[in-house]
């Protein structure tokens, strides 16, 4: 069921036949209520600037912080061509998921390599694998890890 406003009408959406009823009462027109927490928008470089792409996670500062979160880690960065990591990454106690947005990016295992080449690419890996990564283009990558966890913690 979705649920569609415009024009003062709420119509329910069902995959048989659409329902539409004219709503009078503010109430109705209201989906939210005064307890529903307020969308956060923002940019995420802005939010990211003073921790390399992560803009979600246990790390970011401030309790009262809405991206201070110990469920989930986001990441979005821009590697520069020929950016490379000199170190392996050691293995993390958390799952990762890496999506190519755009570019060429190499994710690099002690055993293999996997390319992220077309947009959507992506690898998933962990807990416990260790990595390292070789971009050959520009490439902006989505990084997605769970949970978020402070260094040397366990789920």
């Amino acid at each position: 069921m979705k649920s569609m406003m415009g024009s003062g009408k709420i119509c329910m959406r069902r995959r048989v036949k659409p329902r539409c009823t004219v709503s009078h009462s503010r109430k109705e027109r209201n989906f939210m209520s005064s307890e529903t927490p307020a969308p956060i928008s923002g940019n995420v470089a802005a939010a990211s600037k003073d921790t390399r792409g992560w803009f979600l996670g246990h790390f970011m500062p401030g309790d009262g912080n809405p991206l201070r979160n110990s469920e989930l880690e986001l990441k979005w960065y821009t590697h520069a061509k020929g950016e490379t990591r000199s170190e392996w990454a050691p293995g993390n106690p958390v799952k990762t998921l890496n999506i190519l947005i755009r570019g060429h990016f190499v994710l690099l295992f002690p055993d293999r390599e996997v390319a992220l080449e077309k947009e959507g690419d992506f690898v998933l890996f962990g807990p416990g694998v260790p990595h390292s990564f070789r971009s050959e283009q520009e490439s902006l990558v989505l990084t997605v890890r769970w949970p978020s966890l402070p260094p040397n913690k366990s789920p």
